[in-house]
């Protein structure tokens, strides 16, 4: 392990650098050291699906980046992918069990709410 001090070219560097170096940041100085060996390393279940998911939300971010007026925000779409909008109403007032009936839902969202599907069931208590 190796402090790098008054370097220009190395200051606020970090992220592993091929397969040998990683650069990290320590209370403001940049730490260059081995990179790990993970190939014996075990992944929990959580934290397998936690990664897949995360996988996932970078694909669809990717995905997003396609549309300019997502492109701005790629970091946003990352974050939109991993926390889902929350239902804070829903009034089954005008609901009568047509299909033209309608049910309003109000949702928000750290980003931005396009469409809400899915399936009702009055079995379920809404909040009115």
């Amino acid at each position: 392990m190796a402090k790098v001090k008054s370097n220009i070219l190395l200051d606020g560097v970090s992220g592993k650098e091929g397969e040998s170096l990683v650069f990290r940041q320590v209370r403001g100085v940049t730490i260059v050291a081995k990179a790990p060996d993970v190939s014996r390393r075990t992944v929990s279940p959580a934290a397998k699906k936690h990664l897949n998911k995360f996988q996932r939300a970078k694909d669809y971010a990717r995905q997003q980046m396609r549309d300019p007026k997502v492109k701005a925000a790629y970091h946003v779409a990352i974050g939109d992918y991993m926390n889902s909008p929350k239902m804070e109403l829903i009034d089954v007032s005008s609901y009568h069990g047509r299909m033209s009936d309608i049910i309003r839902v109000l949702t928000t969202d750290d980003f931005q709410v396009t469409r809400v599907h899915g399936v009702f069931s009055r079995k379920t208590n809404p909040i009115i």
